[in-house]
């Protein structure tokens, strides 16, 4: 009996998973998680749900030296605590209360002025970075800021298919979804959205520390995350003057925090790289240039140390000749 190809294969990559349980048991975590986060990101204001988001680097530098033996310092965790602090008062003065949406009000909001800009800025700010990391190489920032941007969209449309959900489930009313397309159309967006943050985050985490692309990816997460739930669904109605500016100032701690992460990330890792837009791929070569460029405290380069004695005794002596006729001497290779 011959098994199809397709059956070959996916019976391959079958016994390949159950080969690798810690595999397994990561892949179950994430999508516990995100069945998780599916249902609660409807139970709450988005602005109140994104900074906790934040809380996530504490368990990040917790773990990474454990997984991936990467170096805590004293600074990395006086910046955790600052994140901290910020996450603490934006989840105090964040919007609580929460009105449940239908198809209709998801239409009303998405026709709104504010938030066609707010799409609009976020295309071209993709856009730009994507066209920068294809031609000036990418780094830990271009990967980060790709991601951060995509996972904001990708949270928008989840609120809005978990609002939809909620709302049919709760009131037995399932009309928004047998009489439009719109809620299936929002699902297959987010399912690309998701595809291409994950695909950018997975990358950066491959080519950099998962201590230096957590911290980034989360910055750029918690401000496009925000901003889309406070100009989509209008948040800021349910806040006071004073909410919404304790509320800034906490964000403001937080991203500060995750900056300073950041920056004692790098000089962890690697203290003569403070480039974060920097293509990995160019360490290499500045480190063959190095390398040839280094001296020893003889004087010989380290192409030089690889001549034997006798070779470079050979070599001396020819460039002393050539030295008294006046000509140019030879080149040591």
């Amino acid at each position: 009996m011959h098994l199809p190809i397709w059956a070959v294969i996916l019976l391959s990559l079958l016994f390949s998973f159950l080969a690798a349980p810690l595999w397994l048991l990561g892949l179950s975590v994430i999508a516990l998680d995100a069945v998780g986060d599916f249902i609660f990101i409807g139970m709450a204001p988005q602005s109140l749900l994104v900074p906790l988001g934040a809380l996530t680097l504490g368990f990040n530098f917790l773990l990474a030296p454990v997984f991936h033996n990467e170096v805590v310092t004293v600074g990395i965790v006086v910046a955790t605590a600052i994140v901290y602090c910020g996450t603490i008062l934006t989840v105090l003065f964040a919007p609580k209360d929460k009105s449940d949406y239908d198809l209709d009000d998801i239409r009303f909001f998405a026709t709104n002025p504010q938030f066609l800009w707010f799409e609009l800025f976020s295309a071209l700010f993709a856009c730009g970075t994507f066209l920068l990391g294809e031609t000036k190489g990418y780094g830990a920032g271009h990967y980060c800021a790709l991601a951060g941007c995509c996972g904001g969209q990708t949270l928008l449309l989840a609120k809005c298919l978990s609002e939809l959900l909620l709302n049919a489930i709760l009131n037995h009313d399932f009309y928004d979804w047998t009489d439009s397309p719109i809620p299936y159309l929002m699902a297959i967006a987010m399912v690309g959205s998701l595809i291409t943050q994950l695909h950018f985050l997975n990358t950066g985490l491959h080519k950099f520390e998962a201590l230096r692309v957590g911290p980034m990816y989360q910055v750029f997460f918690i401000v496009f995350g925000i901003t889309g739930g406070l100009i989509f669904f209008q948040e800021y109605h349910y806040m006071t003057w004073k909410d919404l500016i304790i509320y800034s100032v906490g964000i403001i701690i937080l991203l500060i925090g995750v900056a300073v992460l950041v920056r004692q990330r790098v000089v962890a890792s690697s203290p003569n790289d403070e480039t974060l837009f920097r293509d990995s791929s160019s360490d290499s070569l500045l480190e063959e240039a190095d390398i040839e460029e280094n001296e020893n405290s003889d004087g010989l380069s380290i192409r030089e140390q690889d001549q034997s004695p006798t070779q470079r005794q050979i070599l001396n002596a020819e460039n002393d000749e050539l030295e008294e006729e006046g000509r140019p001497e030879l080149a040591i290779t």
